[in-house]
Formats: structure tokens, C-alpha cells, sequence
């Protein structure tokens, strides 16, 4: 635990044995272990078609750290966000496709839920189809995700926001 008012010092958690050749963009959340759960992009390989996993790791409150990748039906994974919700669960969103080269195929909006950051649920496809119609290549970008009561009820919700269309800065939000 930190001292008050001062961050510790900084742990380095990806090493050689954490999923990739490199790590970066990393999103943290807490469980409800009391666990930092982090996501981040990984490469498999340098070059091109260079498959993207969709590495977690877990920084556990006595310093252990583990490493995991999450199971999807997609072959690539980049723009993961983790958010943490008020009962300790965290939610975790990606954009996913098949192919190794650009304009993406086959692209998926995805979001996972884990009590653990081990165990995940069965991802779902959140995004709008009407966004990619006729799976257009390339139609969606940047994935992120939020929690939060909603108005006026001990409810919580969770906001998915995403690039859309030929024009990926138009986001959409589905709750």
C-alpha cells in the first residue's frame, strides 16, 4: 500500500514471460480480489500480419503477478479497456478481426466480464451490426468501456463506446 498522499514506487509487471514480444496502451481496473487487472496490446511477432492476443495480467496485493490471455473468436486483438464496477467486477472490451493485414475483417465490438481476472465470461458481440453492414472492412475502431450508476437507481450500468463507419471518430455508445 501506498504511503498517504504519494504514489509508490513503480513495479514493472510485463516481463519475457508475459503474453508478446512487446507490451503497450495498458488499462488497469481493480477486482474483486483486490487485484489490479490490466489489459494491454501484445504482439505475438514483429512484421507484418503480426497476431495481436488479448493478454490480462494480475498484480495481486502481495506483489505476485500472473499472466493470462483471453479467449475469443477473433484472431487479432488491439484497443482493449478494462473499467471496474461498484461489486468488484471488471469489464473488458476490444476490438477484434480476422486477417493479418488491413483493412480489417470480420471486426467485433467484444465485452467479457470476470470476478478474478482469471475466469472471463463468454464474449459478446456488442457492437451495432447496422455499423458494419454487409461486414464491411475497417468500419470500427476503438473500443472502450465504462461503469456507473444509473439516475435515480442503485442499478449499475455499463456504456461501450466505439468508432463507427467510414468516419471511425463518430462514436457510439451502447449501454
Amino acid at each position: 500500500r501506498p504511503p498517504r498522499r504519494r504514489f509508490a514506487q513503480a513495479q514493472q509487471v510485463t516481463d519475457t514471460r508475459a503474453p508478446g514480444i512487446w507490451q503497450n496502451d495498458v488499462s488497469a481496473a481493480i477486482d474483486a480480489e483486490g487485484d489490479v487487472v490490466m489489459t494491454y496490446v501484445a504482439a505475438q511477432r514483429l512484421g507484418r500480419g503480426k497476431p495481436f492476443v488479448l493478454p490480462v495480467s494480475l498484480l495481486r496485493p502481495d506483489g505476485r503477478i500472473e499472466h493470462h490471455v483471453v479467449a475469443t473468436s477473433r484472431q487479432q486483438h488491439t484497443d482493449q479497456m478494462i473499467a471496474g464496477g461498484r461489486d468488484g467486477t471488471v469489464y473488458l472490451t476490444w476490438l477484434g478481426w480476422d486477417g493479418d493485414s488491413m483493412p480489417e475483417q470480420h471486426m467485433q465490438i467484444g465485452l467479457s466480464r470476470s470476478r478474478d481476472g482469471i475466469h472471463w465470461s463468454t464474449p459478446l458481440d456488442v457492437h451495432l451490426p447496422a455499423d458494419c453492414p454487409g461486414d464491411a472492412p475497417g468500419c470500427m475502431d476503438k473500443a472502450n468501456v465504462a461503469t456507473g450508476r444509473l439516475p435515480r437507481s442503485t442499478n449499475e450500468a455499463i456504456y461501450v463506446a466505439y468508432g463507427h463507419g467510414s468516419d471511425v471518430f463518430n462514436p457510439r455508445i451502447v449501454r
